[in-house]
């Protein structure tokens, strides 16, 4: 798993800015990506989200359809950080 960073020296497949531009079809704009893992998926927490967690953590495949952009993979992001961590 690799986190999105910003500034200069940033790998292009890594840069924060050209992730969040260049988001799924169907993915929403308050959906914020924050890592790749090693099979090219991106992860993104729910920016917009209100309730008794942390926002949720979602995973979305390459090439996935806009039907099956995002899937959720994680109730908050201390929680599946955790689980990573395991």
């Amino acid at each position: 798993l690799a986190l999105f960073g910003l500034g200069d020296g940033i790998p292009p497949d890594l840069d924060l800015l050209a992730a969040a531009a260049e988001r799924a079809e169907g993915v929403a704009r308050n959906v914020l990506p924050f890592a790749r893992d090693d099979t090219g998926a991106i992860h993104y927490l729910d920016a917009a989200h209100s309730g008794p967690y942390e926002s949720p953590v979602y995973r979305c495949r390459p090439a996935a359809s806009a039907a099956e952009a995002l899937e959720n993979v994680g109730h908050d992001f201390a929680s599946w950080l955790w689980m990573r961590l395991a």
